[in-house]
C-alpha cells in the first residue's frame, strides 16, 4: 500500500484550509498539520518506518503470546464461538464456500442461507493462506496473528493521510493494533478481531468532514465540478466494497458514520454536496452487502423466510456501549490495583453489562475524555478537533445504552444489537486526536533540546500505552498454560474422533443430545457448538449436527431425538445412520422408575442402546462396538451390527418400507411469526404471532390426504379469532378460542382449547399455510414478537 503524498512544510503558523465548495462559505483556517512541520521523508524512510512498525508488532505479539512455546497446529482458543468459526474456515478451505456443507446436517445438507455470514474478505485471505500451508489450523492461527501487523499498516496509512509525522503515525498504528479489544476478541470472535479495515473505512467520513467531496473534486481554479470518474470517487467505491466485505457490524457502523459526516459537512459548508457525497460513499457498502446476501434472498424466496437470527430490540441495551467500559482499565490489567478497579465495576449486580470489551487504554481514553469535554466548552473548534468532537460524540450517542441505537433497534430493525463493538471506531479517532496534539507540540519545539526530546517522548507514549493495553498474562507462563490447555483438549478430541473414523470410515453419525443450530443455549455442561468437533477432526464422516433449525432435517432430528430409545434406534438406522455419538456432558443423571422409559435425549442412552441390541440378538452380554473418549463421558456406538440384526428380524422388504416411510414423512416447518421452544424441559410449545407462516413439505411426487391435529392455548382473558388459509380448498378453517374470566380468577395462567383437526389435500413440494390470530382489543403482546397464542401436540396424520 503506497502512502499518500505529504506536502512540504509550511512556514506560517496557520494555513488556509482547502477551498470551500462553491456556494458555501470559506472553511475556518486550520492549524498547520504535524507532517507539514517535519521534513518530507524519502521513499526509503517511509518504507523503513512502515516495515519496522509491522515487524515490531509481529515481534511483540510473538513474545507476548510466547509463540515459541505454542502449537500452531491447534487453535489458541477452543471453546464457545470459536467452534462456529473453525468449521466455517474448514468449509471455505475444502469446498471453496461456506454456504453449504455436505458433511453436516444429515440426513440433509447444511445450508447457511438462513444464517448469512458475509465476511468474504477474511474468508478469501484464509483461503489464500490455505494454499500456502496444508494445515487448516496453521492458516487459521497465522491469519489471526497477521491481523496485528495488518492493523499497524492500515492505521499508519490513514494517520499519514491525516498528516501525522511518520514516528507519530507508527505509534498510533501500533497502539491501535494492540487495543484491549483485539486481545479480548482474540479467536473467540475471530472475525471481529480482524478490524484492520476500520481505519480505511473511516477515511471517507473524515474527508467529508473536511469538505472533500468525492463526487465534486476541487479543480485548479478553485471550483468544483461533478464527476463520477475522479480518483476520489472511485476510491470511495473501493473503500465501500472493502468495508462491506469485512463483516456486517463494521459495515453498519461505517454507514452510520458516513451519514452523520454527510449531514455535518452539509451544515458546516452549507451545501447539498455533503449529503450527496455521503450517499455516494454509502451506496457501494449497501450494494456489495446486498450482493453478498443475494443467495439468502433467493433461497428464502423459494423456501420461505426462516427468522432464526431474529434479535430483540432490548438486546441493544444488553450489548450496548458504556462510557465506563471505554474509560476504565482493561480486563486483566497489568497493574493489580487497576485490574481490581475494573473488577469492582464489573460485578454481577451491575445492570446491562453484557459485552464489556472495548477499553481504550490510557492514551485513547484520555483522547475520549478531552474530546467530550471540548464538546461542551464554548469555543471555536478547527480541524481536526471540530470533526473529531462531532464524530466521537455521535458514535457515543449512537451506541450507548439507551441511545439512538436503542431507538433504531426498536423502530427499524434489531439485527444490529452489539453496539459495544463500535469502540474500535471511537478508539481510532481518539488515538488520532492525542497523537495530533502530541506530534504537533513536539514538532513545534524548534530548540535543539526540544528536537532531542521528540523520539524519546513518542517512545515513552508508546511504551506506556502498550503496557496499559496488553493483558497481565502476556509475556508470562500463564498465557502458555491457558493456550496449552485449549491445545491439549483439541489434541485429545482429535485422537478420539480420528479413532472413530478409522473404525467406521465414511459413516453417518447421529449426535446426542439434540442441540439446535445455530445460536442455541447450553445443554447442561455442553455449549452450543460442541457437536461440530467431529467434523473438524475427520475427513470422511458425515454428522447430523449443523442442520439449520426449523428446516426439514432439523425438524426430523428434533422429533427423533426425543423418541423412546427403541423407536429412536429404529428410525435413525432405517434413515441411513451408521453410528451414534453421545456426549454425556449434555445429560444429568436421573433415576428412572422400573418399567418406565424416558426419551433418549433425557437420560444418557448409552447403556440402554447396548441393552436394546442385546435383546435384539437374544444375548444379554452382546454389546455394540464403541469408542470411548479419554474423559470417559463421550462415546461413539457403531450401529451397523444393530442395523444388520434388525434387518434380519423384520426382513429386507419391511426394512426398505420403513426407510421409505421415513424419507417421505410430511414435515411441518414453523417459519416466520413463530417462536419454537427448545424441548429440553417441560412442554414443547410453538408460540405464534398475529400473522404466522407454517410450511408443509411433501417430499413425494403424489398428492397426499392428511389431517392436522393440534391444541391451541392462550394466556390472556378474552376471545381470540383464528383463521387457517392456504391454496383454495387446501386448508381452510376459522374458529375462536375464548379464555373465560373465571379461569383467570382461579390463577390458571393458561387456557387450552379442545383438540382440533383440519383436513388438507397436500400436493407435492412445499405448501404455505397462513395462520392469522385476532386477539381481544385489550390484548398487549409485551414484546416485539407479538406472541398471542401457542400450539401444542401438533401432528400430521396421513389418511
Amino acid at each position: 500500500m503506497s502512502e499518500p503524498p505529504v506536502p512540504a512544510p509550511a512556514t506560517n503558523a496557520v494555513a488556509e484550509s482547502p477551498s470551500a465548495p462553491s456556494g458555501g462559505p470559506a472553511a475556518p483556517p486550520e492549524p498547520v498539520a504535524p507532517a507539514d512541520l517535519a521534513p518530507v521523508p524519502t521513499r526509503r524512510e517511509r518504507f523503513a518506518w512502515y516495515a519496522g512498525s509491522m515487524i515490531l508488532a509481529s515481534v511483540l505479539v510473538t513474545a507476548g503470546l510466547r509463540l515459541e512455546s505454542q502449537d500452531l497446529h491447534a487453535p489458541f482458543y477452543y471453546d464457545l464461538d470459536s467452534l462456529l468459526y473453525l468449521p466455517l474456515a474448514k468449509g471455505v478451505v475444502e469446498n471453496g464456500t461456506h454456504w453449504h456443507n455436505d458433511r453436516l446436517g444429515a440426513p440433509g445438507v447444511q445450508e447457511l442461507y438462513d444464517f448469512p455470514i458475509i465476511d468474504y474478505l477474511h474468508f478469501g485471505l484464509l483461503w489464500l493462506l490455505s494454499r500456502v500451508t496444508p494445515d487448516l489450523l496453521v492458516a487459521y492461527n497465522v491469519y489471526n496473528l497477521l491481523t496485528y501487523p495488518l492493523t499497524v499498516l492500515t492505521g499508519m496509512f490513514v494517520l499519514r493521510w491525516l498528516k501525522l509525522s511518520l514516528p507519530a503515525a507508527a505509534v498510533g498504528g501500533l497502539l491501535y493494533a494492540f487495543l484491549p479489544y483485539h486481545q479480548e476478541r482474540y479467536q473467540y470472535h475471530y472475525f471481529l478481531a480482524a478490524y484492520w479495515v476500520v481505519p480505511l473505512s473511516l477515511m471517507p467520513a473524515l474527508a467529508l468532514c473536511r469538505g472533500e467531496f468525492p463526487l465534486f473534486p476541487l479543480q485548479p481554479d478553485g471550483t468544483r465540478r461533478r464527476t463520477l470518474f475522479s480518483l476520489s470517487a472511485l476510491w470511495a467505491v473501493v473503500l465501500g466494497a472493502l468495508t462491506a466485505s469485512a463483516g456486517a457490524y463494521y459495515a453498519f457502523f461505517a454507514c452510520a458514520t458516513y451519514a452523520f459526516a454527510g449531514a455535518y459537512a452539509s451544515l458546516m459548508f452549507r451545501t447539498w454536496r455533503g449529503a450527496l457525497s455521503a450517499a455516494w460513499v454509502i451506496a457501494p457498502v449497501i450494494l456489495v452487502g446486498f450482493a453478498y446476501h443475494y443467495p439468502t434472498f433467493v433461497y428464502q424466496y423459494h423456501y420461505g423466510v426462516n427468522p432464526i437470527t431474529d434479535r430483540w430490540p432490548e438486546e441493544a441495551e444488553t450489548y450496548g456501549l458504556k462510557l465506563a467500559h471505554l474509560i476504565l482499565p482493561a480486563n486483566d490489567h497489568n497493574l493489580t490495583i487497576l485490574s481490581q478497579l475494573r473488577m469492582l465495576y464489573s460485578t454481577p449486580q451491575r445492570p446491562v453489562d453484557g459485552e464489556s470489551a472495548g477499553a481504550l487504554g490510557v492514551v485513547g481514553g484520555t483522547g475520549l475524555v478531552v474530546l467530550l469535554v471540548m464538546a461542551v466548552l464554548p469555543h471555536r473548534r478547527r480541524w481536526p478537533e471540530g470533526p473529531l468532537v462531532a464524530l466521537v460524540l455521535f458514535l457515543v450517542l449512537l451506541a450507548t445504552v439507551g441511545g439512538f441505537g436503542s431507538l433504531f433497534n426498536m423502530l427499524v430493525t434489531a439485527q444490529i444489537r452489539a453496539y459495544n463493538r463500535i469502540s474500535v471506531f471511537i478508539g481510532f479517532l481518539c488515538l488520532f486526536a492525542v497523537l495530533w496534539w502530541v506530534d504537533r507540540f513536539l514538532l513545534a519545539r524548534t530548540s535543539h533540546r526540544g528536537k532531542q526530546l521528540r523520539y524519546p517522548a513518542l517512545a515513552a507514549l508508546f511504551l506506556i500505552g502498550f503496557l496499559d493495553q496488553t493483558p497481565y498474562s502476556w509475556f508470562k507462563q500463564k498465557v502458555v498454560t491457558v493456550t496449552g490447555q485449549h491445545a491439549e483438549r483439541f489434541r485429545t478430541d482429535k485422537q478420539f474422533f480420528q479413532e472413530i473414523e478409522e473404525k467406521a470410515p465414511g459413516a453417518r453419525v447421529f449426535c446426542l443430545p439434540y442441540i439446535a443450530f445455530p445460536e442455541s443455549p447450553p445443554v447442561q455442561k455442553m455449549q452450543a457448538y460442541e457437536h461440530v468437533r467431529g467434523y473438524l477432526m475427520t475427513d470422511t464422516l458425515t454428522w447430523s449436527f449443523g442442520a439449520v433449525k426449523r428446516r426439514e432435517a432439523d425438524s426430523w432430528q428434533r422429533e427423533v431425538a426425543f423418541e423412546k430409545p427403541n423407536e429412536f434406534l429404529r428410525r435413525i438406522v432405517v434413515r441411513g445412520f451408521d453410528g451414534v455419538f453421545i456426549d454425556g456432558r449434555g445429560y444429568l443423571p436421573r433415576r428412572v422408575e422400573p418399567g418406565k422409559s424416558e426419551p433418549v435425549s433425557v437420560v444418557n442412552p448409552r447403556e440402554r442402546i447396548h441393552a436394546i441390541y442385546g435383546d435384539l440378538v437374544k444375548q444379554s452380554t452382546a454389546r455394540l462396538p464403541e469408542v470411548v473418549h479419554k474423559d470417559g463421558k463421550q462415546f461413539f456406538l457403531d450401529l451397523r451390527p444393530y442395523r444388520d440384526a434388525y434387518q434380519r428380524v423384520v426382513g429386507a422388504e419391511e426394512f426398505d418400507r420403513q426407510a421409505r416411510t421415513e424419507r417421505e414423512l410430511v414435515v411441518p416447518l414453523w417459519l416466520k411469526g413463530f417462536t419454537v421452544d427448545e424441548p429440553f424441559y417441560g412442554e414443547f410449545l410453538l408460540w405464534g404471532s398475529y400473522n404466522s407462516t407454517l410450511v408443509l413439505v411433501n417430499p413425494t411426487d403424489r398428492t397426499r390426504s392428511i389431517d392436522l391435529t393440534f391444541e391451541i392455548g392462550v394466556d390472556v382473558v378474552g376471545e381470540y379469532g383464528f383463521a387457517f388459509s392456504g391454496r383454495p380448498g387446501l386448508v381452510d378453517g376459522e374458529f375462536s378460542v375464548e379464555k373465560p374470566f373465571e379461569e383467570d380468577s382461579q390463577n390458571r395462567t393458561r387456557h387450552m382449547a379442545p383438540p382440533r383437526t383440519l383436513h388438507a389435500e397436500l400436493p407435492p413440494g412445499r405448501t404455505t399455510v397462513r395462520i392469522r390470530c385476532t386477539p381481544p382489543p385489550w390484548f398487549f403482546p409485551g414484546d416485539h414478537r407479538k406472541m398471542c397464542y401457542f400450539i401444542k401436540n401438533f401432528r400430521v396424520v396421513e389418511k
